[in-house]
């Protein structure tokens, strides 16, 4: 880790998060949900001028399309009173209008690839739209290059590639995020509104990001325009980054990229989501159906005696992760920052919306395994890790049992240890006046 760039990642972080906040707390959107009426039971006096107390056209257009939210009440109950009792017609009109409807037309999903990157490579991405079969519905959907999720493109650390990226879909604006390189700010898809140099990409354009791959880890690319819909459309895929050094890892018999996600599925295809801002808090949604490299019935196979290495990904919005495989010993072997300062042997990792972490599992008897996400409420199974009686050439069980200790990040670490259980210089208390505003059932005060 090479510590003089820490300064410069800390400021444009805090840039970035204060932009967002404020370009969020500042848009129209927000301004009409902080506008709306706080109380639940509002007396309706049908009037074609002013239907009742406190009423807002704007305000009845935007729960129109997002009819759940705390202050649309009134509007609910004045649309029943008026005959518009199917509300899930009324989101019907918030549908993306640029998908193609008719799935017969478009280029089935391609499989996943895993494309093998050099210093200096230049390699094309397109965006396209596909059809994509999804238990027993086929939808219409967005992929790169083809597939969802996309290609996993590997390089090793140190190198430097050129990722030509092209938007082929009528009607979609985009750009193409690196998230967790460390890099150039103006090659992170970032547009010009967020406090980036890159303008949105329309229908037919292209743009070349230069990347560069300093650290060893797991990362991955999305939009960073309207994430809410373009992710769960199918638009997110990994950047592995391989180890300058054969001992970085500990020795394995084979690596996967896992990216867990959700999707929404309505009357056989994906449900609406307004094309024109986001109609959902926080900018997504809880979907109904698990996907595992963008399949519901995930299969991954293995001999008797192997350790493999699992690169887990969450491009779910909203949702979080409890991961687990019941029945196998798992060793957490590093995150988003890359390898830890000590491993540990764990039962299950705790996995949020855009997070990584590297886990290592030893198998050492035949069997189906089922990848689990288990929590209070439900247990829902992935997928499934098929070990066949078949052994294993080269037994890695022994490298597997050691804890390894990683001196070269303890160092890193060492000298900010002072700082740790140093008081802080300045308290600041933010506060913030959300309305009333319930959010994913929690009040905000």
């Amino acid at each position: 880790m090479n510590t003089k760039y820490i300064p410069y990642a800390i400021i444009a972080l805090l840039l970035v998060i204060i932009s967002t906040l404020v370009g969020y707390l500042f848009s129209p959107h927000m301004q009409l949900m902080l506008s709306a009426p706080h109380t639940e039971e509002v007396a309706i006096n049908i009037d074609s001028n002013n239907p009742f107390p406190g009423y807002n056209q704007m305000m009845d257009d935007h729960c129109k399309t997002m009819p759940q939210m705390r202050g649309c009440e009134p509007y609910v109950k004045y649309w029943e009173t008026q005959g518009s009792t199917d509300i899930s017609e009324i989101k019907e009109t918030s549908d993306i209008s640029f998908l193609e409807t008719d799935v017969s037309t478009l280029v089935r999903a391609k499989k996943v690839e895993v494309v093998e990157l050099k210093d200096g490579d230049t390699y094309t991405m397109e965006v396209t739209q596909i059809a994509k079969e999804i238990g027993n519905d086929t939808l219409a959907m967005l992929a790169y290059n083809g597939s969802i999720p996309g290609p996993v493109l590997k390089a090793p650390a140190g190198s430097k590639v050129t990722l030509r990226f092209i938007n082929s879909v009528d009607g979609l604006e985009t750009t193409l995020h690196s998230h967790g390189l460390r890099g150039d700010y103006t090659m992170d898809g970032v547009p010009i509104d967020m406090m980036g140099t890159q303008k949105i990409m329309q229908t037919g354009e292209s743009f070349d990001y230069e990347l560069v791959f300093p650290d060893t880890g797991i990362f991955w690319y999305h939009p960073h325009v309207r994430e809410d819909m373009q992710q769960e459309l199918g638009l997110a895929g990994n950047f592995l980054v391989t180890p300058r050094n054969a001992d970085f890892y500990n020795p394995v018999n084979a690596e996967q990229t896992l990216i867990l996600d959700d999707i929404l599925i309505e009357n056989g295809k994906i449900a609406p989501i307004s094309a024109e801002f986001a109609n959902y808090i926080l900018m997504g949604r809880f979907g109904n159906t698990m996907l595992v490299n963008g399949e519901t019935n995930f299969e991954m196979r293995a001999k008797t005696g192997e350790v493999k290495r699992l690169y887990l990904t969450n491009v779910s919005n909203t949702r979080v992760y409890d991961f687990q495989i019941p029945g196998v010993q798992m060793k957490l072997v590093g995150g988003d920052i890359g390898k830890y300062e000590r491993e540990t042997f764990i039962d299950s990792v705790i996995i949020a919306p855009a997070e990584r972490y590297i886990v290592e599992v030893y198998f050492p008897k035949a069997g189906k395994y089922e990848l689990k996400n288990i929590t209070p409420e439900s247990e829902y199974t992935l997928g499934d890790i098929v070990v066949s009686d078949e052994q294993i050439e080269t037994s890695y069980e022994k490298e597997f049992q050691n804890l390894r200790v990683n001196q070269d990040v303890i160092s890193d670490i060492d000298i900010f240890r002072e700082y740790f259980s140093k008081a802080p210089d300045t308290s600041i208390t933010l506060d913030m006046d959300m309305g009333g505003m319930d959010m994913m059932g929690m009040m905000m005060q």
